[in-house]
């Protein structure tokens, strides 16, 4: 309901991560289109409007760090939208906290998904080593192989069963656009 209801129909501005800072208009029921249904199954309008890697939480939910901290499919999505444009909205309701009424989201306060990303990031945070490196959420850049969000295969650090293969080092990168230049990444991001 939060992010299908009226206040999800409101446009709000986002810019993309990465050099190009390219700033569009979205909503937050489109975001919850693209992070939780299959694309075939998507309005008309959205098609070819994203730029992202479309992976499904359940595929995300494979992942190694994802089976160990034992994440739900509700802590995956909101893990997934609240890394991508929703993340503007998420940070404006948490920063007006002293208004009932934010313009740009309207009476939406997000207090449902906000709860579970908080339950993910508590679960994903107790399963981490102190100083490891936890990138392989990240969802590999696009390509022609992978567009249709089929999986980049196994690696050694994965395993078989753990999806699309994290990038290291310099092919790690914090920008969930397309075929943008990547830098390096520390965090779990779900694209």
């Amino acid at each position: 309901a939060e992010h299908g209801g009226e206040d999800a129909q409101r446009h709000f501005k986002t810019c993309r991560w990465g050099p190009s800072g390219e700033c569009y208009q979205s909503r937050a029921l489109d975001e919850w289109l693209f992070a939780t249904v299959k694309e075939e199954d998507w309005p008309s309008h959205l098609h070819g409007q994203h730029t992202r890697l479309h992976v499904l939480p359940k595929e995300v939910r494979r992942r190694k760090e994802a089976a160990r901290a034992l994440l739900t499919i509700e802590e995956v999505a909101a893990l997934r939208l609240a890394t991508g444009p929703m993340r503007e909205v998420y940070n404006l309701v948490l920063r007006s906290h002293t208004s009932s009424n934010v313009p740009s989201v309207g009476d939406n306060r997000y207090g449902a998904t906000l709860r579970v990303l908080v339950s993910a990031l508590a679960k994903l945070s107790s399963t981490l080593a102190p100083g490891s490196e936890a990138g392989s959420f990240r969802t590999p850049e696009a390509g022609p192989a992978q567009k249709d969000g089929s999986e980049a295969g196994p690696s050694p650090q994965n395993g078989p069963e753990a999806g699309p293969s994290p990038k290291k080092g310099a092919e790690a990168g914090t920008s969930h656009e397309k075929g943008a230049e990547a830098g390096p990444s520390r965090c779990p991001v779900l694209y």
